[in-house]
């Protein structure tokens, strides 16, 4: 991909070149032509097409020196140490579906337009909608998320056009129950279970600043925590607790508060930038996890080719990458280097530390030499033992995509192992 890059600007600059040279040149045919066309000296016409020929000839040109001079910037930022650490800019940042449900909602913000927004701020079990559930609907009519779908979506979509026509709206939650009888509001749904809603109203000119905070903390996978009660919205810096719930919705003497650390939790850390790394990437970003990924090789068309992580670091050795996760006990790791030594170093720098979930692709066979050589540099048995291998449910898969689904559906399957121990 950066070759064909550098192909194609080097091309256009060459044309852009002879452009400018035809036009700025007085014994050009097309000059002679022109000048004849509008009875002037040929001086004269290229006097009139300076000021165009100029900007064509020095904007392709500069662009060139741009791209050789920073040939990272624009697909890669470069960071050196003892690693050699290589991560991908900004622009790929947004790559959860909660990292684009901000930045949409803020692209309505900024666009001058009111949105009606919609937070699950806590269930129970059997509700379609879960904690954590977002939706928006924007006054351009644009609609965003979801928080359960059905006919209580439906009505409360409905009812946020009509609030969106009014001067006002006071942020409040509401209950709802997904049974035909009982007690409590009904949703209109009978899925079991009930969740409660939080409804505000994003306005421009006074929630746009608090907006704009949250998506560059998202996007920069930098904690903070969003607040909404009566008063309003706001971004309170705290210090990361995971012993706490992610969103709280806490009620106290007929007021409420609405507490979420913004801290994406599903995490997964891939040591190994293949196909099936990167078709795990994609499987993986889609359920929103963050995924970080790390090879010992550089331009590689699977790491180029790879959007969907937050990061791709290169390293000299994989034993180092344990170290270089941050939250490690929030963070699944899935071993899937070219070679079974490199496994075997990645591993080794892996097993001791706290995370939830490790998982090695390949054949039993090979599994079985993996293991055999960790016992040998002296990783016990009981070490190895909570070790996912070979890593994915059984599901005969083949290709990099199978594979993925496999591996996540593992995870999936155990994520509550760990969550909710």
């Amino acid at each position: 991909m950066a070759i064909l890059c550098h192909f194609y600007s080097s091309i256009s600059t060459v044309l852009a070149g002879a452009v400018w040279g035809d036009h700025y040149s007085p014994l050009s045919f097309t000059t002679i032509l022109s000048a004849m066309a509008s009875r002037c000296e040929p001086v004269e016409h290229v006097r009139t097409q300076l000021a165009g020929a100029l900007l064509l000839g020095t904007l392709p040109t500069g662009y060139v020196f741009f791209m050789v001079d920073c040939p990272n910037l624009g697909n890669r930022s470069v960071a050196f140490g003892t690693s050699h650490l290589w991560q991908k800019n900004l622009i790929n940042k947004f790559t959860g579906m909660m990292s684009n449900f901000w930045s949409y909602l803020l692209h309505q913000i900024q666009s001058d337009h009111r949105v009606f927004l919609a937070l699950v701020a806590s269930h129970t079990q059997g509700s379609p909608g879960t904690t954590g559930a977002k939706m928006f609907i924007s006054e351009t009519g644009e609609i965003q998320g979801t928080i359960g779908g059905g006919i209580m979506e439906y009505k409360l979509i409905d009812r946020a056009k009509e609030i969106l026509k009014q001067e006002d709206f006071k942020p409040q939650i509401q209950t709802l129950y997904h049974r035909a009888s009982g007690s409590g509001e009904k949703s209109g749904m009978i899925c079991s279970g009930s969740q409660t809603n939080l409804y505000y109203l994003c306005r421009p000119s006074r929630d746009r600043e608090t907006i704009e905070q949250l998506v560059f903390l998202m996007e920069r996978d930098i904690f903070g925590s969003l607040l909404i009660d009566l008063s309003g919205m706001s971004m309170a810096e705290k210090a990361v607790n995971l012993a706490q719930p992610a969103i709280q919705l806490i009620q106290e003497s007929g007021r409420w508060r609405y507490e979420e650390q913004l801290l994406n939790r599903q995490r997964i850390a891939i040591i190994g930038g293949g196909h099936c790394s990167l078709a795990l990437s994609r499987v993986m970003s889609q359920l929103d996890y963050e995924v970080l990924v790390f090879d010992t090789r550089h331009e590689v068309s699977t790491l180029t080719q790879n959007t969907y992580a937050r990061s791709i670091k290169i390293v000299e050795d994989y034993q180092a990458v344990g170290a270089l996760i941050p939250f490690p006990q929030l963070t699944c790791v899935v071993v899937m280097t070219t070679d079974f030594p490199w496994d075997i170093r990645a591993l080794l720098g892996v097993v001791s530390l706290p995370f939830p979930f490790i998982g090695v692709m390949g054949s039993h066979a090979k599994i079985a030499k993996i293991f055999e050589q960790l016992q040998q540099a002296g990783i016990s048995e009981n070490a190895l033992s909570p070790i996912h291998a070979p890593v994915g449910i059984p599901i005969a898969s083949h290709t990099p995509e199978e594979i993925a689904i496999s591996i996540a559906a593992q995870i999936l399957q155990e994520r509550n192992q760990w969550q909710n121990p």
